[in-house]
């Protein structure tokens, strides 16, 4: 082989493993894209619910990013709105609250993330959730 050959060659298995690797990157997006609203455990939790109870926010950017359902219940109705309120995740309550999450949602016992903030202690929770317009409750 001269050394116009090996050049060729070698361009085109650059090519090829370029090809490859954005092959393999698309395949991952589309899976992420299918399964983050996949359901996680027997009650029902999502990723977006499991990143946010956990505050994650790298995931929850994530998972965001990519469209997860912001709205989605487990089996009590819970959705990661709640589950960050009830946590006094507050970057997390941010970061829903900007994607559109229902403010005013309510779960199997009625209570809304504004309620599981006020139960659990967390008032600067409360005060982010009223100034995007939660309803207030007595």
């Amino acid at each position: 082989m001269n050394t116009k050959e090996v050049a060729r060659l070698a361009a085109v298995l650059i090519g090829l493993f370029t090809l490859m690797l954005l092959f393999f990157w698309g395949l991952a997006k589309i899976h992420t894209k299918v399964e983050m609203d996949s359901v996680l455990t027997t009650n029902g939790t999502t990723a977006l619910m499991y990143a946010a109870d956990h505050n994650d926010t790298s995931a929850v950017r994530n998972l965001l990013d990519n469209k997860a359902w912001v709205d989605g219940r487990n089996k009590q109705g819970d959705t990661a709105l709640s589950l960050a309120a009830l946590r006094g995740n507050n970057q997390v309550v941010r970061m829903l609250i900007d994607a559109g999450a229902d403010l005013n949602t309510q779960n199997e016992n009625g209570w809304t993330p504004i309620r599981r903030a006020k139960n659990a202690g967390n008032a600067a929770t409360v005060r982010i959730l009223l100034r995007a317009g939660a309803t207030p409750e007595g």
